[in-house]
């Protein structure tokens, strides 16, 4: 069916239009400066203890053997801050962060953001907090255009690498959650990817994918994070949960009694 294009806000810096070329490369260049400007190793040391490990790309995790270097965001505030100079922007721009402040340390990632960015690149830089349930209509309608805080649901490990990528990025989710942009790139390679049963076939197409978002930046990332489970030794001698999407707790018939 024929797509309405929604939520083009081209007020936005970092919002290109897809029809204008000149405004697609002001606003990846933009996305890169915002990329480049802040420190995910200082952030996986000062939130998660340094537990969890830092991130460069949405979706993409750097610990999989599939994982190549080339797609790593490098931290350099001063050549962020040419970019957004060549982007037409030396005195920066007003922006806004969302993080949910109901789950994770996503309400913290966004100050530590707004701290990197309104330090390292002069903008002005709103953070703003609050539950998922008054974010999501925002999303689900593809109105939202404030960058936010989220796995967008395919940035949860240990996920495969073969399988079909991102649908939360693509139209094929209307009517329900979103990560605020739609590509028929990743549409088209989903839908690929979907009905290839070559395990090597669909590693290419995952490969083509984070090409793509490297390049375009289009989900610069911070860092994954670790569920911690925790439960008493006196009880507990052994338990070696099976790796799981769904949820932090698995396995319970693998539980080794502590007595």
């Amino acid at each position: 069916e024929a797509l309405t294009r929604k939520g083009l806000d081209k007020s936005k810096p970092w919002i290109g239009d897809p029809d204008d070329p000149a405004s697609m490369e002001r606003a990846r260049k933009v996305r890169w400066a915002l990329a480049m400007s802040y420190d995910r190793d200082e952030l996986n040391e000062v939130l998660a203890a340094g537990l969890g490990w830092p991130q460069s790309l949405g979706f993409f995790n750097q610990k999989m053997p599939q994982y190549q270097k080339k797609w790593d965001v490098k931290y350099d505030p001063v050549a962020a801050k040419k970019l957004l100079e060549e982007a037409g922007y030396p005195k920066g721009f007003k922006m806004e962060i969302f993080g949910q402040s109901n789950t994770q340390i996503r309400q913290e990632m966004a100050d530590a953001l707004g701290g990197y960015w309104s330090q390292k690149l002069g903008l002005d830089v709103t953070v703003i907090s609050y539950h998922y349930t008054t974010w999501r209509p925002l999303i689900v309608a593809r109105e939202a255009s404030a960058p936010h805080i989220n796995s967008c649901d395919d940035g949860r490990f240990p996920r495969p690498w073969d399988w079909p990528v991102g649908p939360t990025l693509t139209s094929l989710t209307r009517g329900g959650f979103s990560c605020a942009l739609e590509s028929p790139f990743v549409a088209e390679k989903w839908l690929k990817s979907s009905v290839e049963p070559d395990v090597q076939k669909r590693i290419a197409l995952s490969n083509e994918v984070a090409d793509y978002l490297h390049n375009w930046m289009l989900m610069p990332s911070t860092i994954t994070i670790p569920v911690v489970v925790v439960y008493n030794p006196n009880a507990i001698k052994e338990w070696n949960m099976r790796p799981s999407l769904s949820g932090p707790i698995s396995s319970p018939e693998l539980i080794v009694p502590a007595r």
